[in-house]
């Protein structure tokens, strides 16, 4: 419990899930991050995370097809510490301190290439409605699987994320390593 309590205290910066400051004080702020506060509770802190990052994925599926203004961007969570662990030590990429982000041009990608229920019919998948990215936020927080299958057409590495919902939902993102972003 000391040790969980210590590497949370490292992480205090005062500021509430929101970015916003937090009203709690260093100690509650400290105690509400626990396991034990969480398994009793249940995880808040996630729950307002992907809130915060559904919020964000829908201003870009309302903000205007155009990409031509430059590139709408929005980050969506950072790569936990957990995570970047995972994929250095079983991939050997080296993620940490990176951030999870998406735009317009890969929603607008997304809805064009995969989003036509006969054409992804006939590729036995079932096809990306909007609806589904706001799913993202549990998948990259709670996958079932993070893999690595290779890099894309150019060259950058692609991480797969798995989780089962009710039938089977995957999330690609690709390393951009110059900019620290997946």
């Amino acid at each position: 419990i000391a040790e969980e309590y210590d590497e949370i205290e490292k992480r205090y910066d005062g500021k509430a899930p929101n970015g916003k400051t937090s009203k709690l004080t260093k100690e509650q702020w400290i105690q509400v991050r626990t396991s034990r506060f969480k398994n009793w509770f249940g995880d808040w802190e996630g729950d307002a995370k992907n809130k915060v990052s559904r919020d964000k994925i829908e201003k870009l599926l309302k903000s205007d097809r155009d990409t031509s203004k430059g590139i709408q961007r929005e980050t969506i969570g950072k790569v936990t510490t957990e995570q970047a662990k995972i994929l250095k030590d079983t991939l050997g990429i080296d993620v940490s301190g990176y951030e999870h982000t998406i735009d317009k041009g890969e929603i607008n990608h997304t809805i064009n290439e995969h989003g036509n229920e006969k054409t992804e019919a006939q590729r036995g998948q079932i096809a990306v409605t909007e609806n589904d990215f706001s799913l993202i936020p549990e998948i990259l927080n709670t996958p079932d699987k993070i893999e690595y299958i290779g890099k894309n057409k150019i060259g950058r590495d692609v991480i797969k994320y798995t989780k089962r919902f009710n039938g089977k939902t995957l999330l690609f993102e690709a390393v951009l390593t110059g900019k620290k972003e997946l």
